[in-house]
């Protein structure tokens, strides 16, 4: 059974979260999770209007502290959490617990997690599980991390299918929101020439590069860095832009996405639930997309649209 030491870092204010994570940085901790209850209501307040998906009612009510949680093994955190905790102590109010868990749960879910298929042709294979490709299959393999999908959301399988129908060998793809690396790998591996990868979250951006290098991904092919879309600018101009978020978010990311994205360009989107079909469709459409269809898995939505101007 594995020793874990699970460190949550307590702060008084949201503003104190961007020193503690260079804190940790600087110590090579960077497999985080940021808490902070209200970072989704001031992220979909940006606008005038105000849009709810049910299954985020609980972002309406957002209580509790903000800090950082991660995990490190006993060993590692003997090694580094003195000095990490002298550090933090520059910040004001901050409070560090460090809770000692006796557990195998790092390991034993994994035995339920096995490859599966996805679309026509696409395999998803946990790096530690073996499979024999079949002709014509595309084997994609992942290290979900600690905090990240594994690719079996609803969602997540409804992008794959329709970057595999849409993506063209050769294309420039854009992943926003890229979480493990899922949809940006994928869309290489189905043979997009160069893939830009952003989140708001590192980790989510070292899972990334992780997964891209478990596929043989050459590093000159993508390029993941983070990046606030609905706050920073986005660059580039793309073939195929892919997004699986919300609605709350695809929304106002829309006629963004239409300033980097090529005449005739395909933007997949997904994580949107099937009440939310008609405001997405508005937004879409009032962006300059033509919808070319919709897919539906339980309540979850997938569309694929062209860049019509």
């Amino acid at each position: 059974m594995a020793s874990w030491m699970k460190i949550n870092i307590k702060l008084q204010s949201p503003d104190h979260i961007e020193e503690t994570c260079g804190i940790l940085a600087i110590h090579d901790i960077e497999e985080i999770e940021i808490i902070d209850p209200t970072e989704n209501l001031r992220f979909l307040n940006e606008g005038e209007e105000h849009n709810w998906d049910y299954a985020e009612d609980d972002i309406l009510h957002a209580r509790g502290p903000v800090g950082v949680r991660f995990f490190l093994s006993k060993e590692e955190a003997e090694a580094k959490m003195p000095a990490v905790v002298g550090a933090l102590q520059a910040i004001e109010g901050v409070v560090v617990e460090q809770d000692l868990v006796e557990d195998d749960w790092s390991e034993a879910w994994k035995q339920h997690y096995k490859p599966f298929k996805v679309g026509e042709g696409i395999i998803i294979r946990p790096f530690w599980e073996d499979y024999d490709a079949k002709d014509g299959e595309i084997v994609f393999t992942i290290d979900p991390g600690h905090v990240f999908g594994t690719g079996q959301h609803q969602s997540t399988s409804l992008c794959i299918c329709l970057l595999e129908k849409h993506l063209q060998k050769g294309d420039v793809a854009f992943d926003i929101g890229c979480g493990s690396g899922i949809l940006a790998t994928i869309g290489l591996l189905l043979g997009a020439s160069h893939t830009t990868a952003i989140d708001i979250d590192p980790a989510a951006i070292k899972m990334t590069n992780i997964n891209a290098e478990l596929n043989g991904i050459d590093k000159s092919k993508i390029n993941a860095y983070v990046l606030n879309p609905l706050r920073d600018p986005m660059e580039g101009c793309y073939d195929v832009v892919v997004a699986n978020i919300v609605a709350d978010v695809i929304i106002p990311l829309s006629p963004l996405v239409a300033k980097v994205i090529k005449a005739g360009g395909k933007f997949i989107c997904g994580g949107i639930i099937d009440d939310r079909e008609e405001e997405v469709t508005q937004a879409l459409q009032g962006a300059g997309f033509e919808i070319l269809e919709i897919t539906k898995k339980d309540n979850w939505l997938a569309y694929a649209s062209v860049f019509r101007g």
